[in-house]
């Protein structure tokens, strides 16, 4: 702030403080261009350079007024000469730096050295380690891995403490899903706390809790505040606080209901909300549940997971039939798009009853959305994103074949295209190439998507030459289809504006209101009226009341309701509600 005041002092000093500047001359003899020293602080406007009893025209020269240094334009290295400068000066005397503490080894001006001032600097407390190895094989070439695990904590100015953990390690493995507790291998955290709150950097799981229709878990990556913005002392305002995260979800959340077999323990596999068959489950997310019971993981517990496959096989401990309901909650990851994810909380106290808020208000904001750069990362088409436009909520297809020259020596399979009428349609039927083709013969490259058992038409099989065949066995009696399914980015938000009070006597009333909107297809405009939906929910409890002494009776009434449209980001049910109430399942 004094450098700024300075400078403007310097730049735009008026007639009337002028004339309280002290005023100068120097001849200097010099020898080439520069930059030579006049004076630092130097008033704008006030300086003259005469040479020869001559002036010089300032586009002939350069000058710094902060430094005070001059440099002269088309001057030869070896040409001597000497100028005079009449100037006018800010008369204060800075030094080049300024720091609080000296530096280690460095006297202070009351000649103490810096070193003493480590006390100060050894608040922070680091640990860690540092790993090197080298791995080799008979089947690979020797190569190095090294990891890093770094852990600090102090206090980096009076009333502000920082907790940081760094973890980098060289592997490409998940976690392994056969234990209680979980190592991550690449995480960075980073919390500054303070007395108005804190302030989270890095790897970051944003829990929200209290609501009936916002609650939420995620693994995100990016940056959170949190602040008890009000005191709890006043009268009317008896309280507040205030969250908000932004970040990129690492993500998605499922929920799953898996068909158990008889007598299989294992393995049963994942799947992404679409279908997705290839997913990566997000360690220590997965909820396993059976008969309402939530599971343990571990070899010694219920199941072993992994996460890098996405299949779980139950322990011997748990005996596995038809007759187990079994359900997964689960984070997981295509790499299918950048998702990012923002919320905010605000609550307020009203009032005071009992030494608490007699009303407390409190609003959530919470949305997640796939990135706008899809296009560019799945490289679509023109005529894809065409397609997806046109599809609205439904699913995006393009056909899987491409025409291509035919390769004997292909790594891939090739597919004749032969037009044939199933039932009163034409439509083209791919069989493997099986011969050399004739001139007239069209020869596909062809992608067949899995819809599942008894949604499509091929089979897979396998070739004699080039790997997997798909072989076509009629509509309705396969697996697969030749046609390509297109990402098409979502979006989902949600606003709950929840209150409670407790100022009657006896008696708390919890009273919550929600609107939700879930955008399938954010490239579509179609389908879209069921993309709002809303929810409430009314709890009245009383306090227990003792009657002849041994004998407690308490009240509880609730309402909750909401529509067909209307969608959470986290479970907000208890798990077995669907078989409580004899709903189907997704109701």
């Amino acid at each position: 702030m004094l450098l700024v005041a300075i400078f403007l002092g310097v730049a735009g000093a008026d007639a009337q403080n002028l004339a309280a500047l002290p005023e100068r001359s120097d001849t200097l003899q010099v020898t080439g261009a520069g930059p030579f020293l006049i004076r630092p602080l130097l008033v704008g406007g006030t300086v003259r350079i005469l040479h020869a009893e001559s002036v010089v025209s300032q586009s002939d020269f350069l000058l710094d007024y902060r430094q005070g240094y001059i440099t002269f334009r088309s001057v030869a290295p070896d040409s001597s000469f000497t100028f005079v400068a009449h100037y006018q000066f800010i008369p204060l005397d800075l030094a080049d730096s300024y720091s609080l503490w000296s530096e280690a080894g460095e006297e202070s001006a009351d000649g103490r050295r810096g070193v003493e001032n480590s006390e100060i600097r050894s608040k922070l407390v680091t640990s860690g380690s540092i790993t090197r190895g080298v791995l080799a094989g008979s089947n690979r070439d020797a190569s190095i891995e090294s990891g890093l695990r770094l852990q600090i904590q102090g206090e980096i100015t009076p009333g502000v403490t920082v907790r940081a953990a760094l973890t980098d390690e060289n592997t490409p493995l998940l976690p392994e899903g056969t234990t209680r507790r979980l190592d991550q291998f690449d995480r960075v955290f980073i919390q500054f706390e303070s007395r108005l709150g804190q302030a989270n950097l890095g790897d970051l799981d944003a829990i929200l809790l209290g609501t009936r229709f916002s609650s939420l878990r995620r693994k995100l990556q990016g940056a959170s505040v949190r602040s008890n913005w009000l005191s709890s002392e006043g009268r009317f305002l008896t309280g507040g606080s205030f969250q908000a995260a932004a970040a990129t979800s690492k993500g998605l959340y499922r929920s799953q209901n898996i068909p158990i077999l008889d007598g299989v323990q294992g393995p049963y596999r994942l799947q992404g909300s679409r279908g997705e068959r290839f997913i990566l489950v997000l360690p220590g997310s997965e909820k396993i549940y059976m008969d309402g019971r939530l599971l343990k993981r571990g070899l010694r517990e219920d199941y072993t997971i992994d996460y890098t496959t996405g299949e779980i096989v139950f322990t011997p401990l748990v005996l596995m039939g038809s007759d187990k309901r079994v359900k997964a909650d689960f984070e997981y990851t295509t790499n299918q798009f950048t998702r990012t994810f923002a919320l905010a909380e605000a609550r307020v106290g009203l009032g005071r009853v009992n030494g608490s808020p007699a009303l407390v208000l409190g609003v959530r904001a919470i949305r997640e959305a796939d990135g706008d750069q899809f296009s560019d990362e799945f490289g679509l088409s023109a005529l894809d994103s065409l397609i997806i436009a046109e599809s609205g909520d439904g699913p995006a297809v393009s056909s899987g074949a491409i025409l291509v020259e035919y390769d004997a020596e292909a790594s891939f399979t090739q597919y004749f295209g032969d037009v044939e009428s199933v039932e009163g349609e034409e439509v083209v039927i791919y069989r493997a190439v099986d011969r050399q083709p004739f001139p007239d013969d069209k020869v596909y490259r062809v992608t067949f998507s899995f819809l599942g058992e008894g949604s499509g038409s091929y089979l897979r099989g396998a070739g004699l030459s080039n790997g997997i065949v798909y072989e076509y066995v009629g509509p309705g009696l396969g697996q697969y289809e030749p046609i390509r399914l297109l990402p098409a980015p979502t979006s989902q938000e949600l606003i709950d504006i929840h209150a409670r009070t407790a100022s009657l006597a006896g008696i708390v009333i919890d009273a919550e209101w929600a609107v939700s909107r879930l955008d399938k297809n954010r490239l579509s405009s179609r389908d879209s009226a069921d993309d709002v939906g809303n929810a409430y929910g009314i709890t009245i409890e009383s306090d227990p009341l003792s009657l002849l002494g041994s004998i407690h009776l308490k009240g509880r009434g609730e309402i909750s309701r909401r529509n067909s449209s209307f969608v959470t980001f986290d479970r907000s049910r208890p798990i077995e509600f669907e078989r409580d109430w004899n709903l189907s399942l997704g109701t």
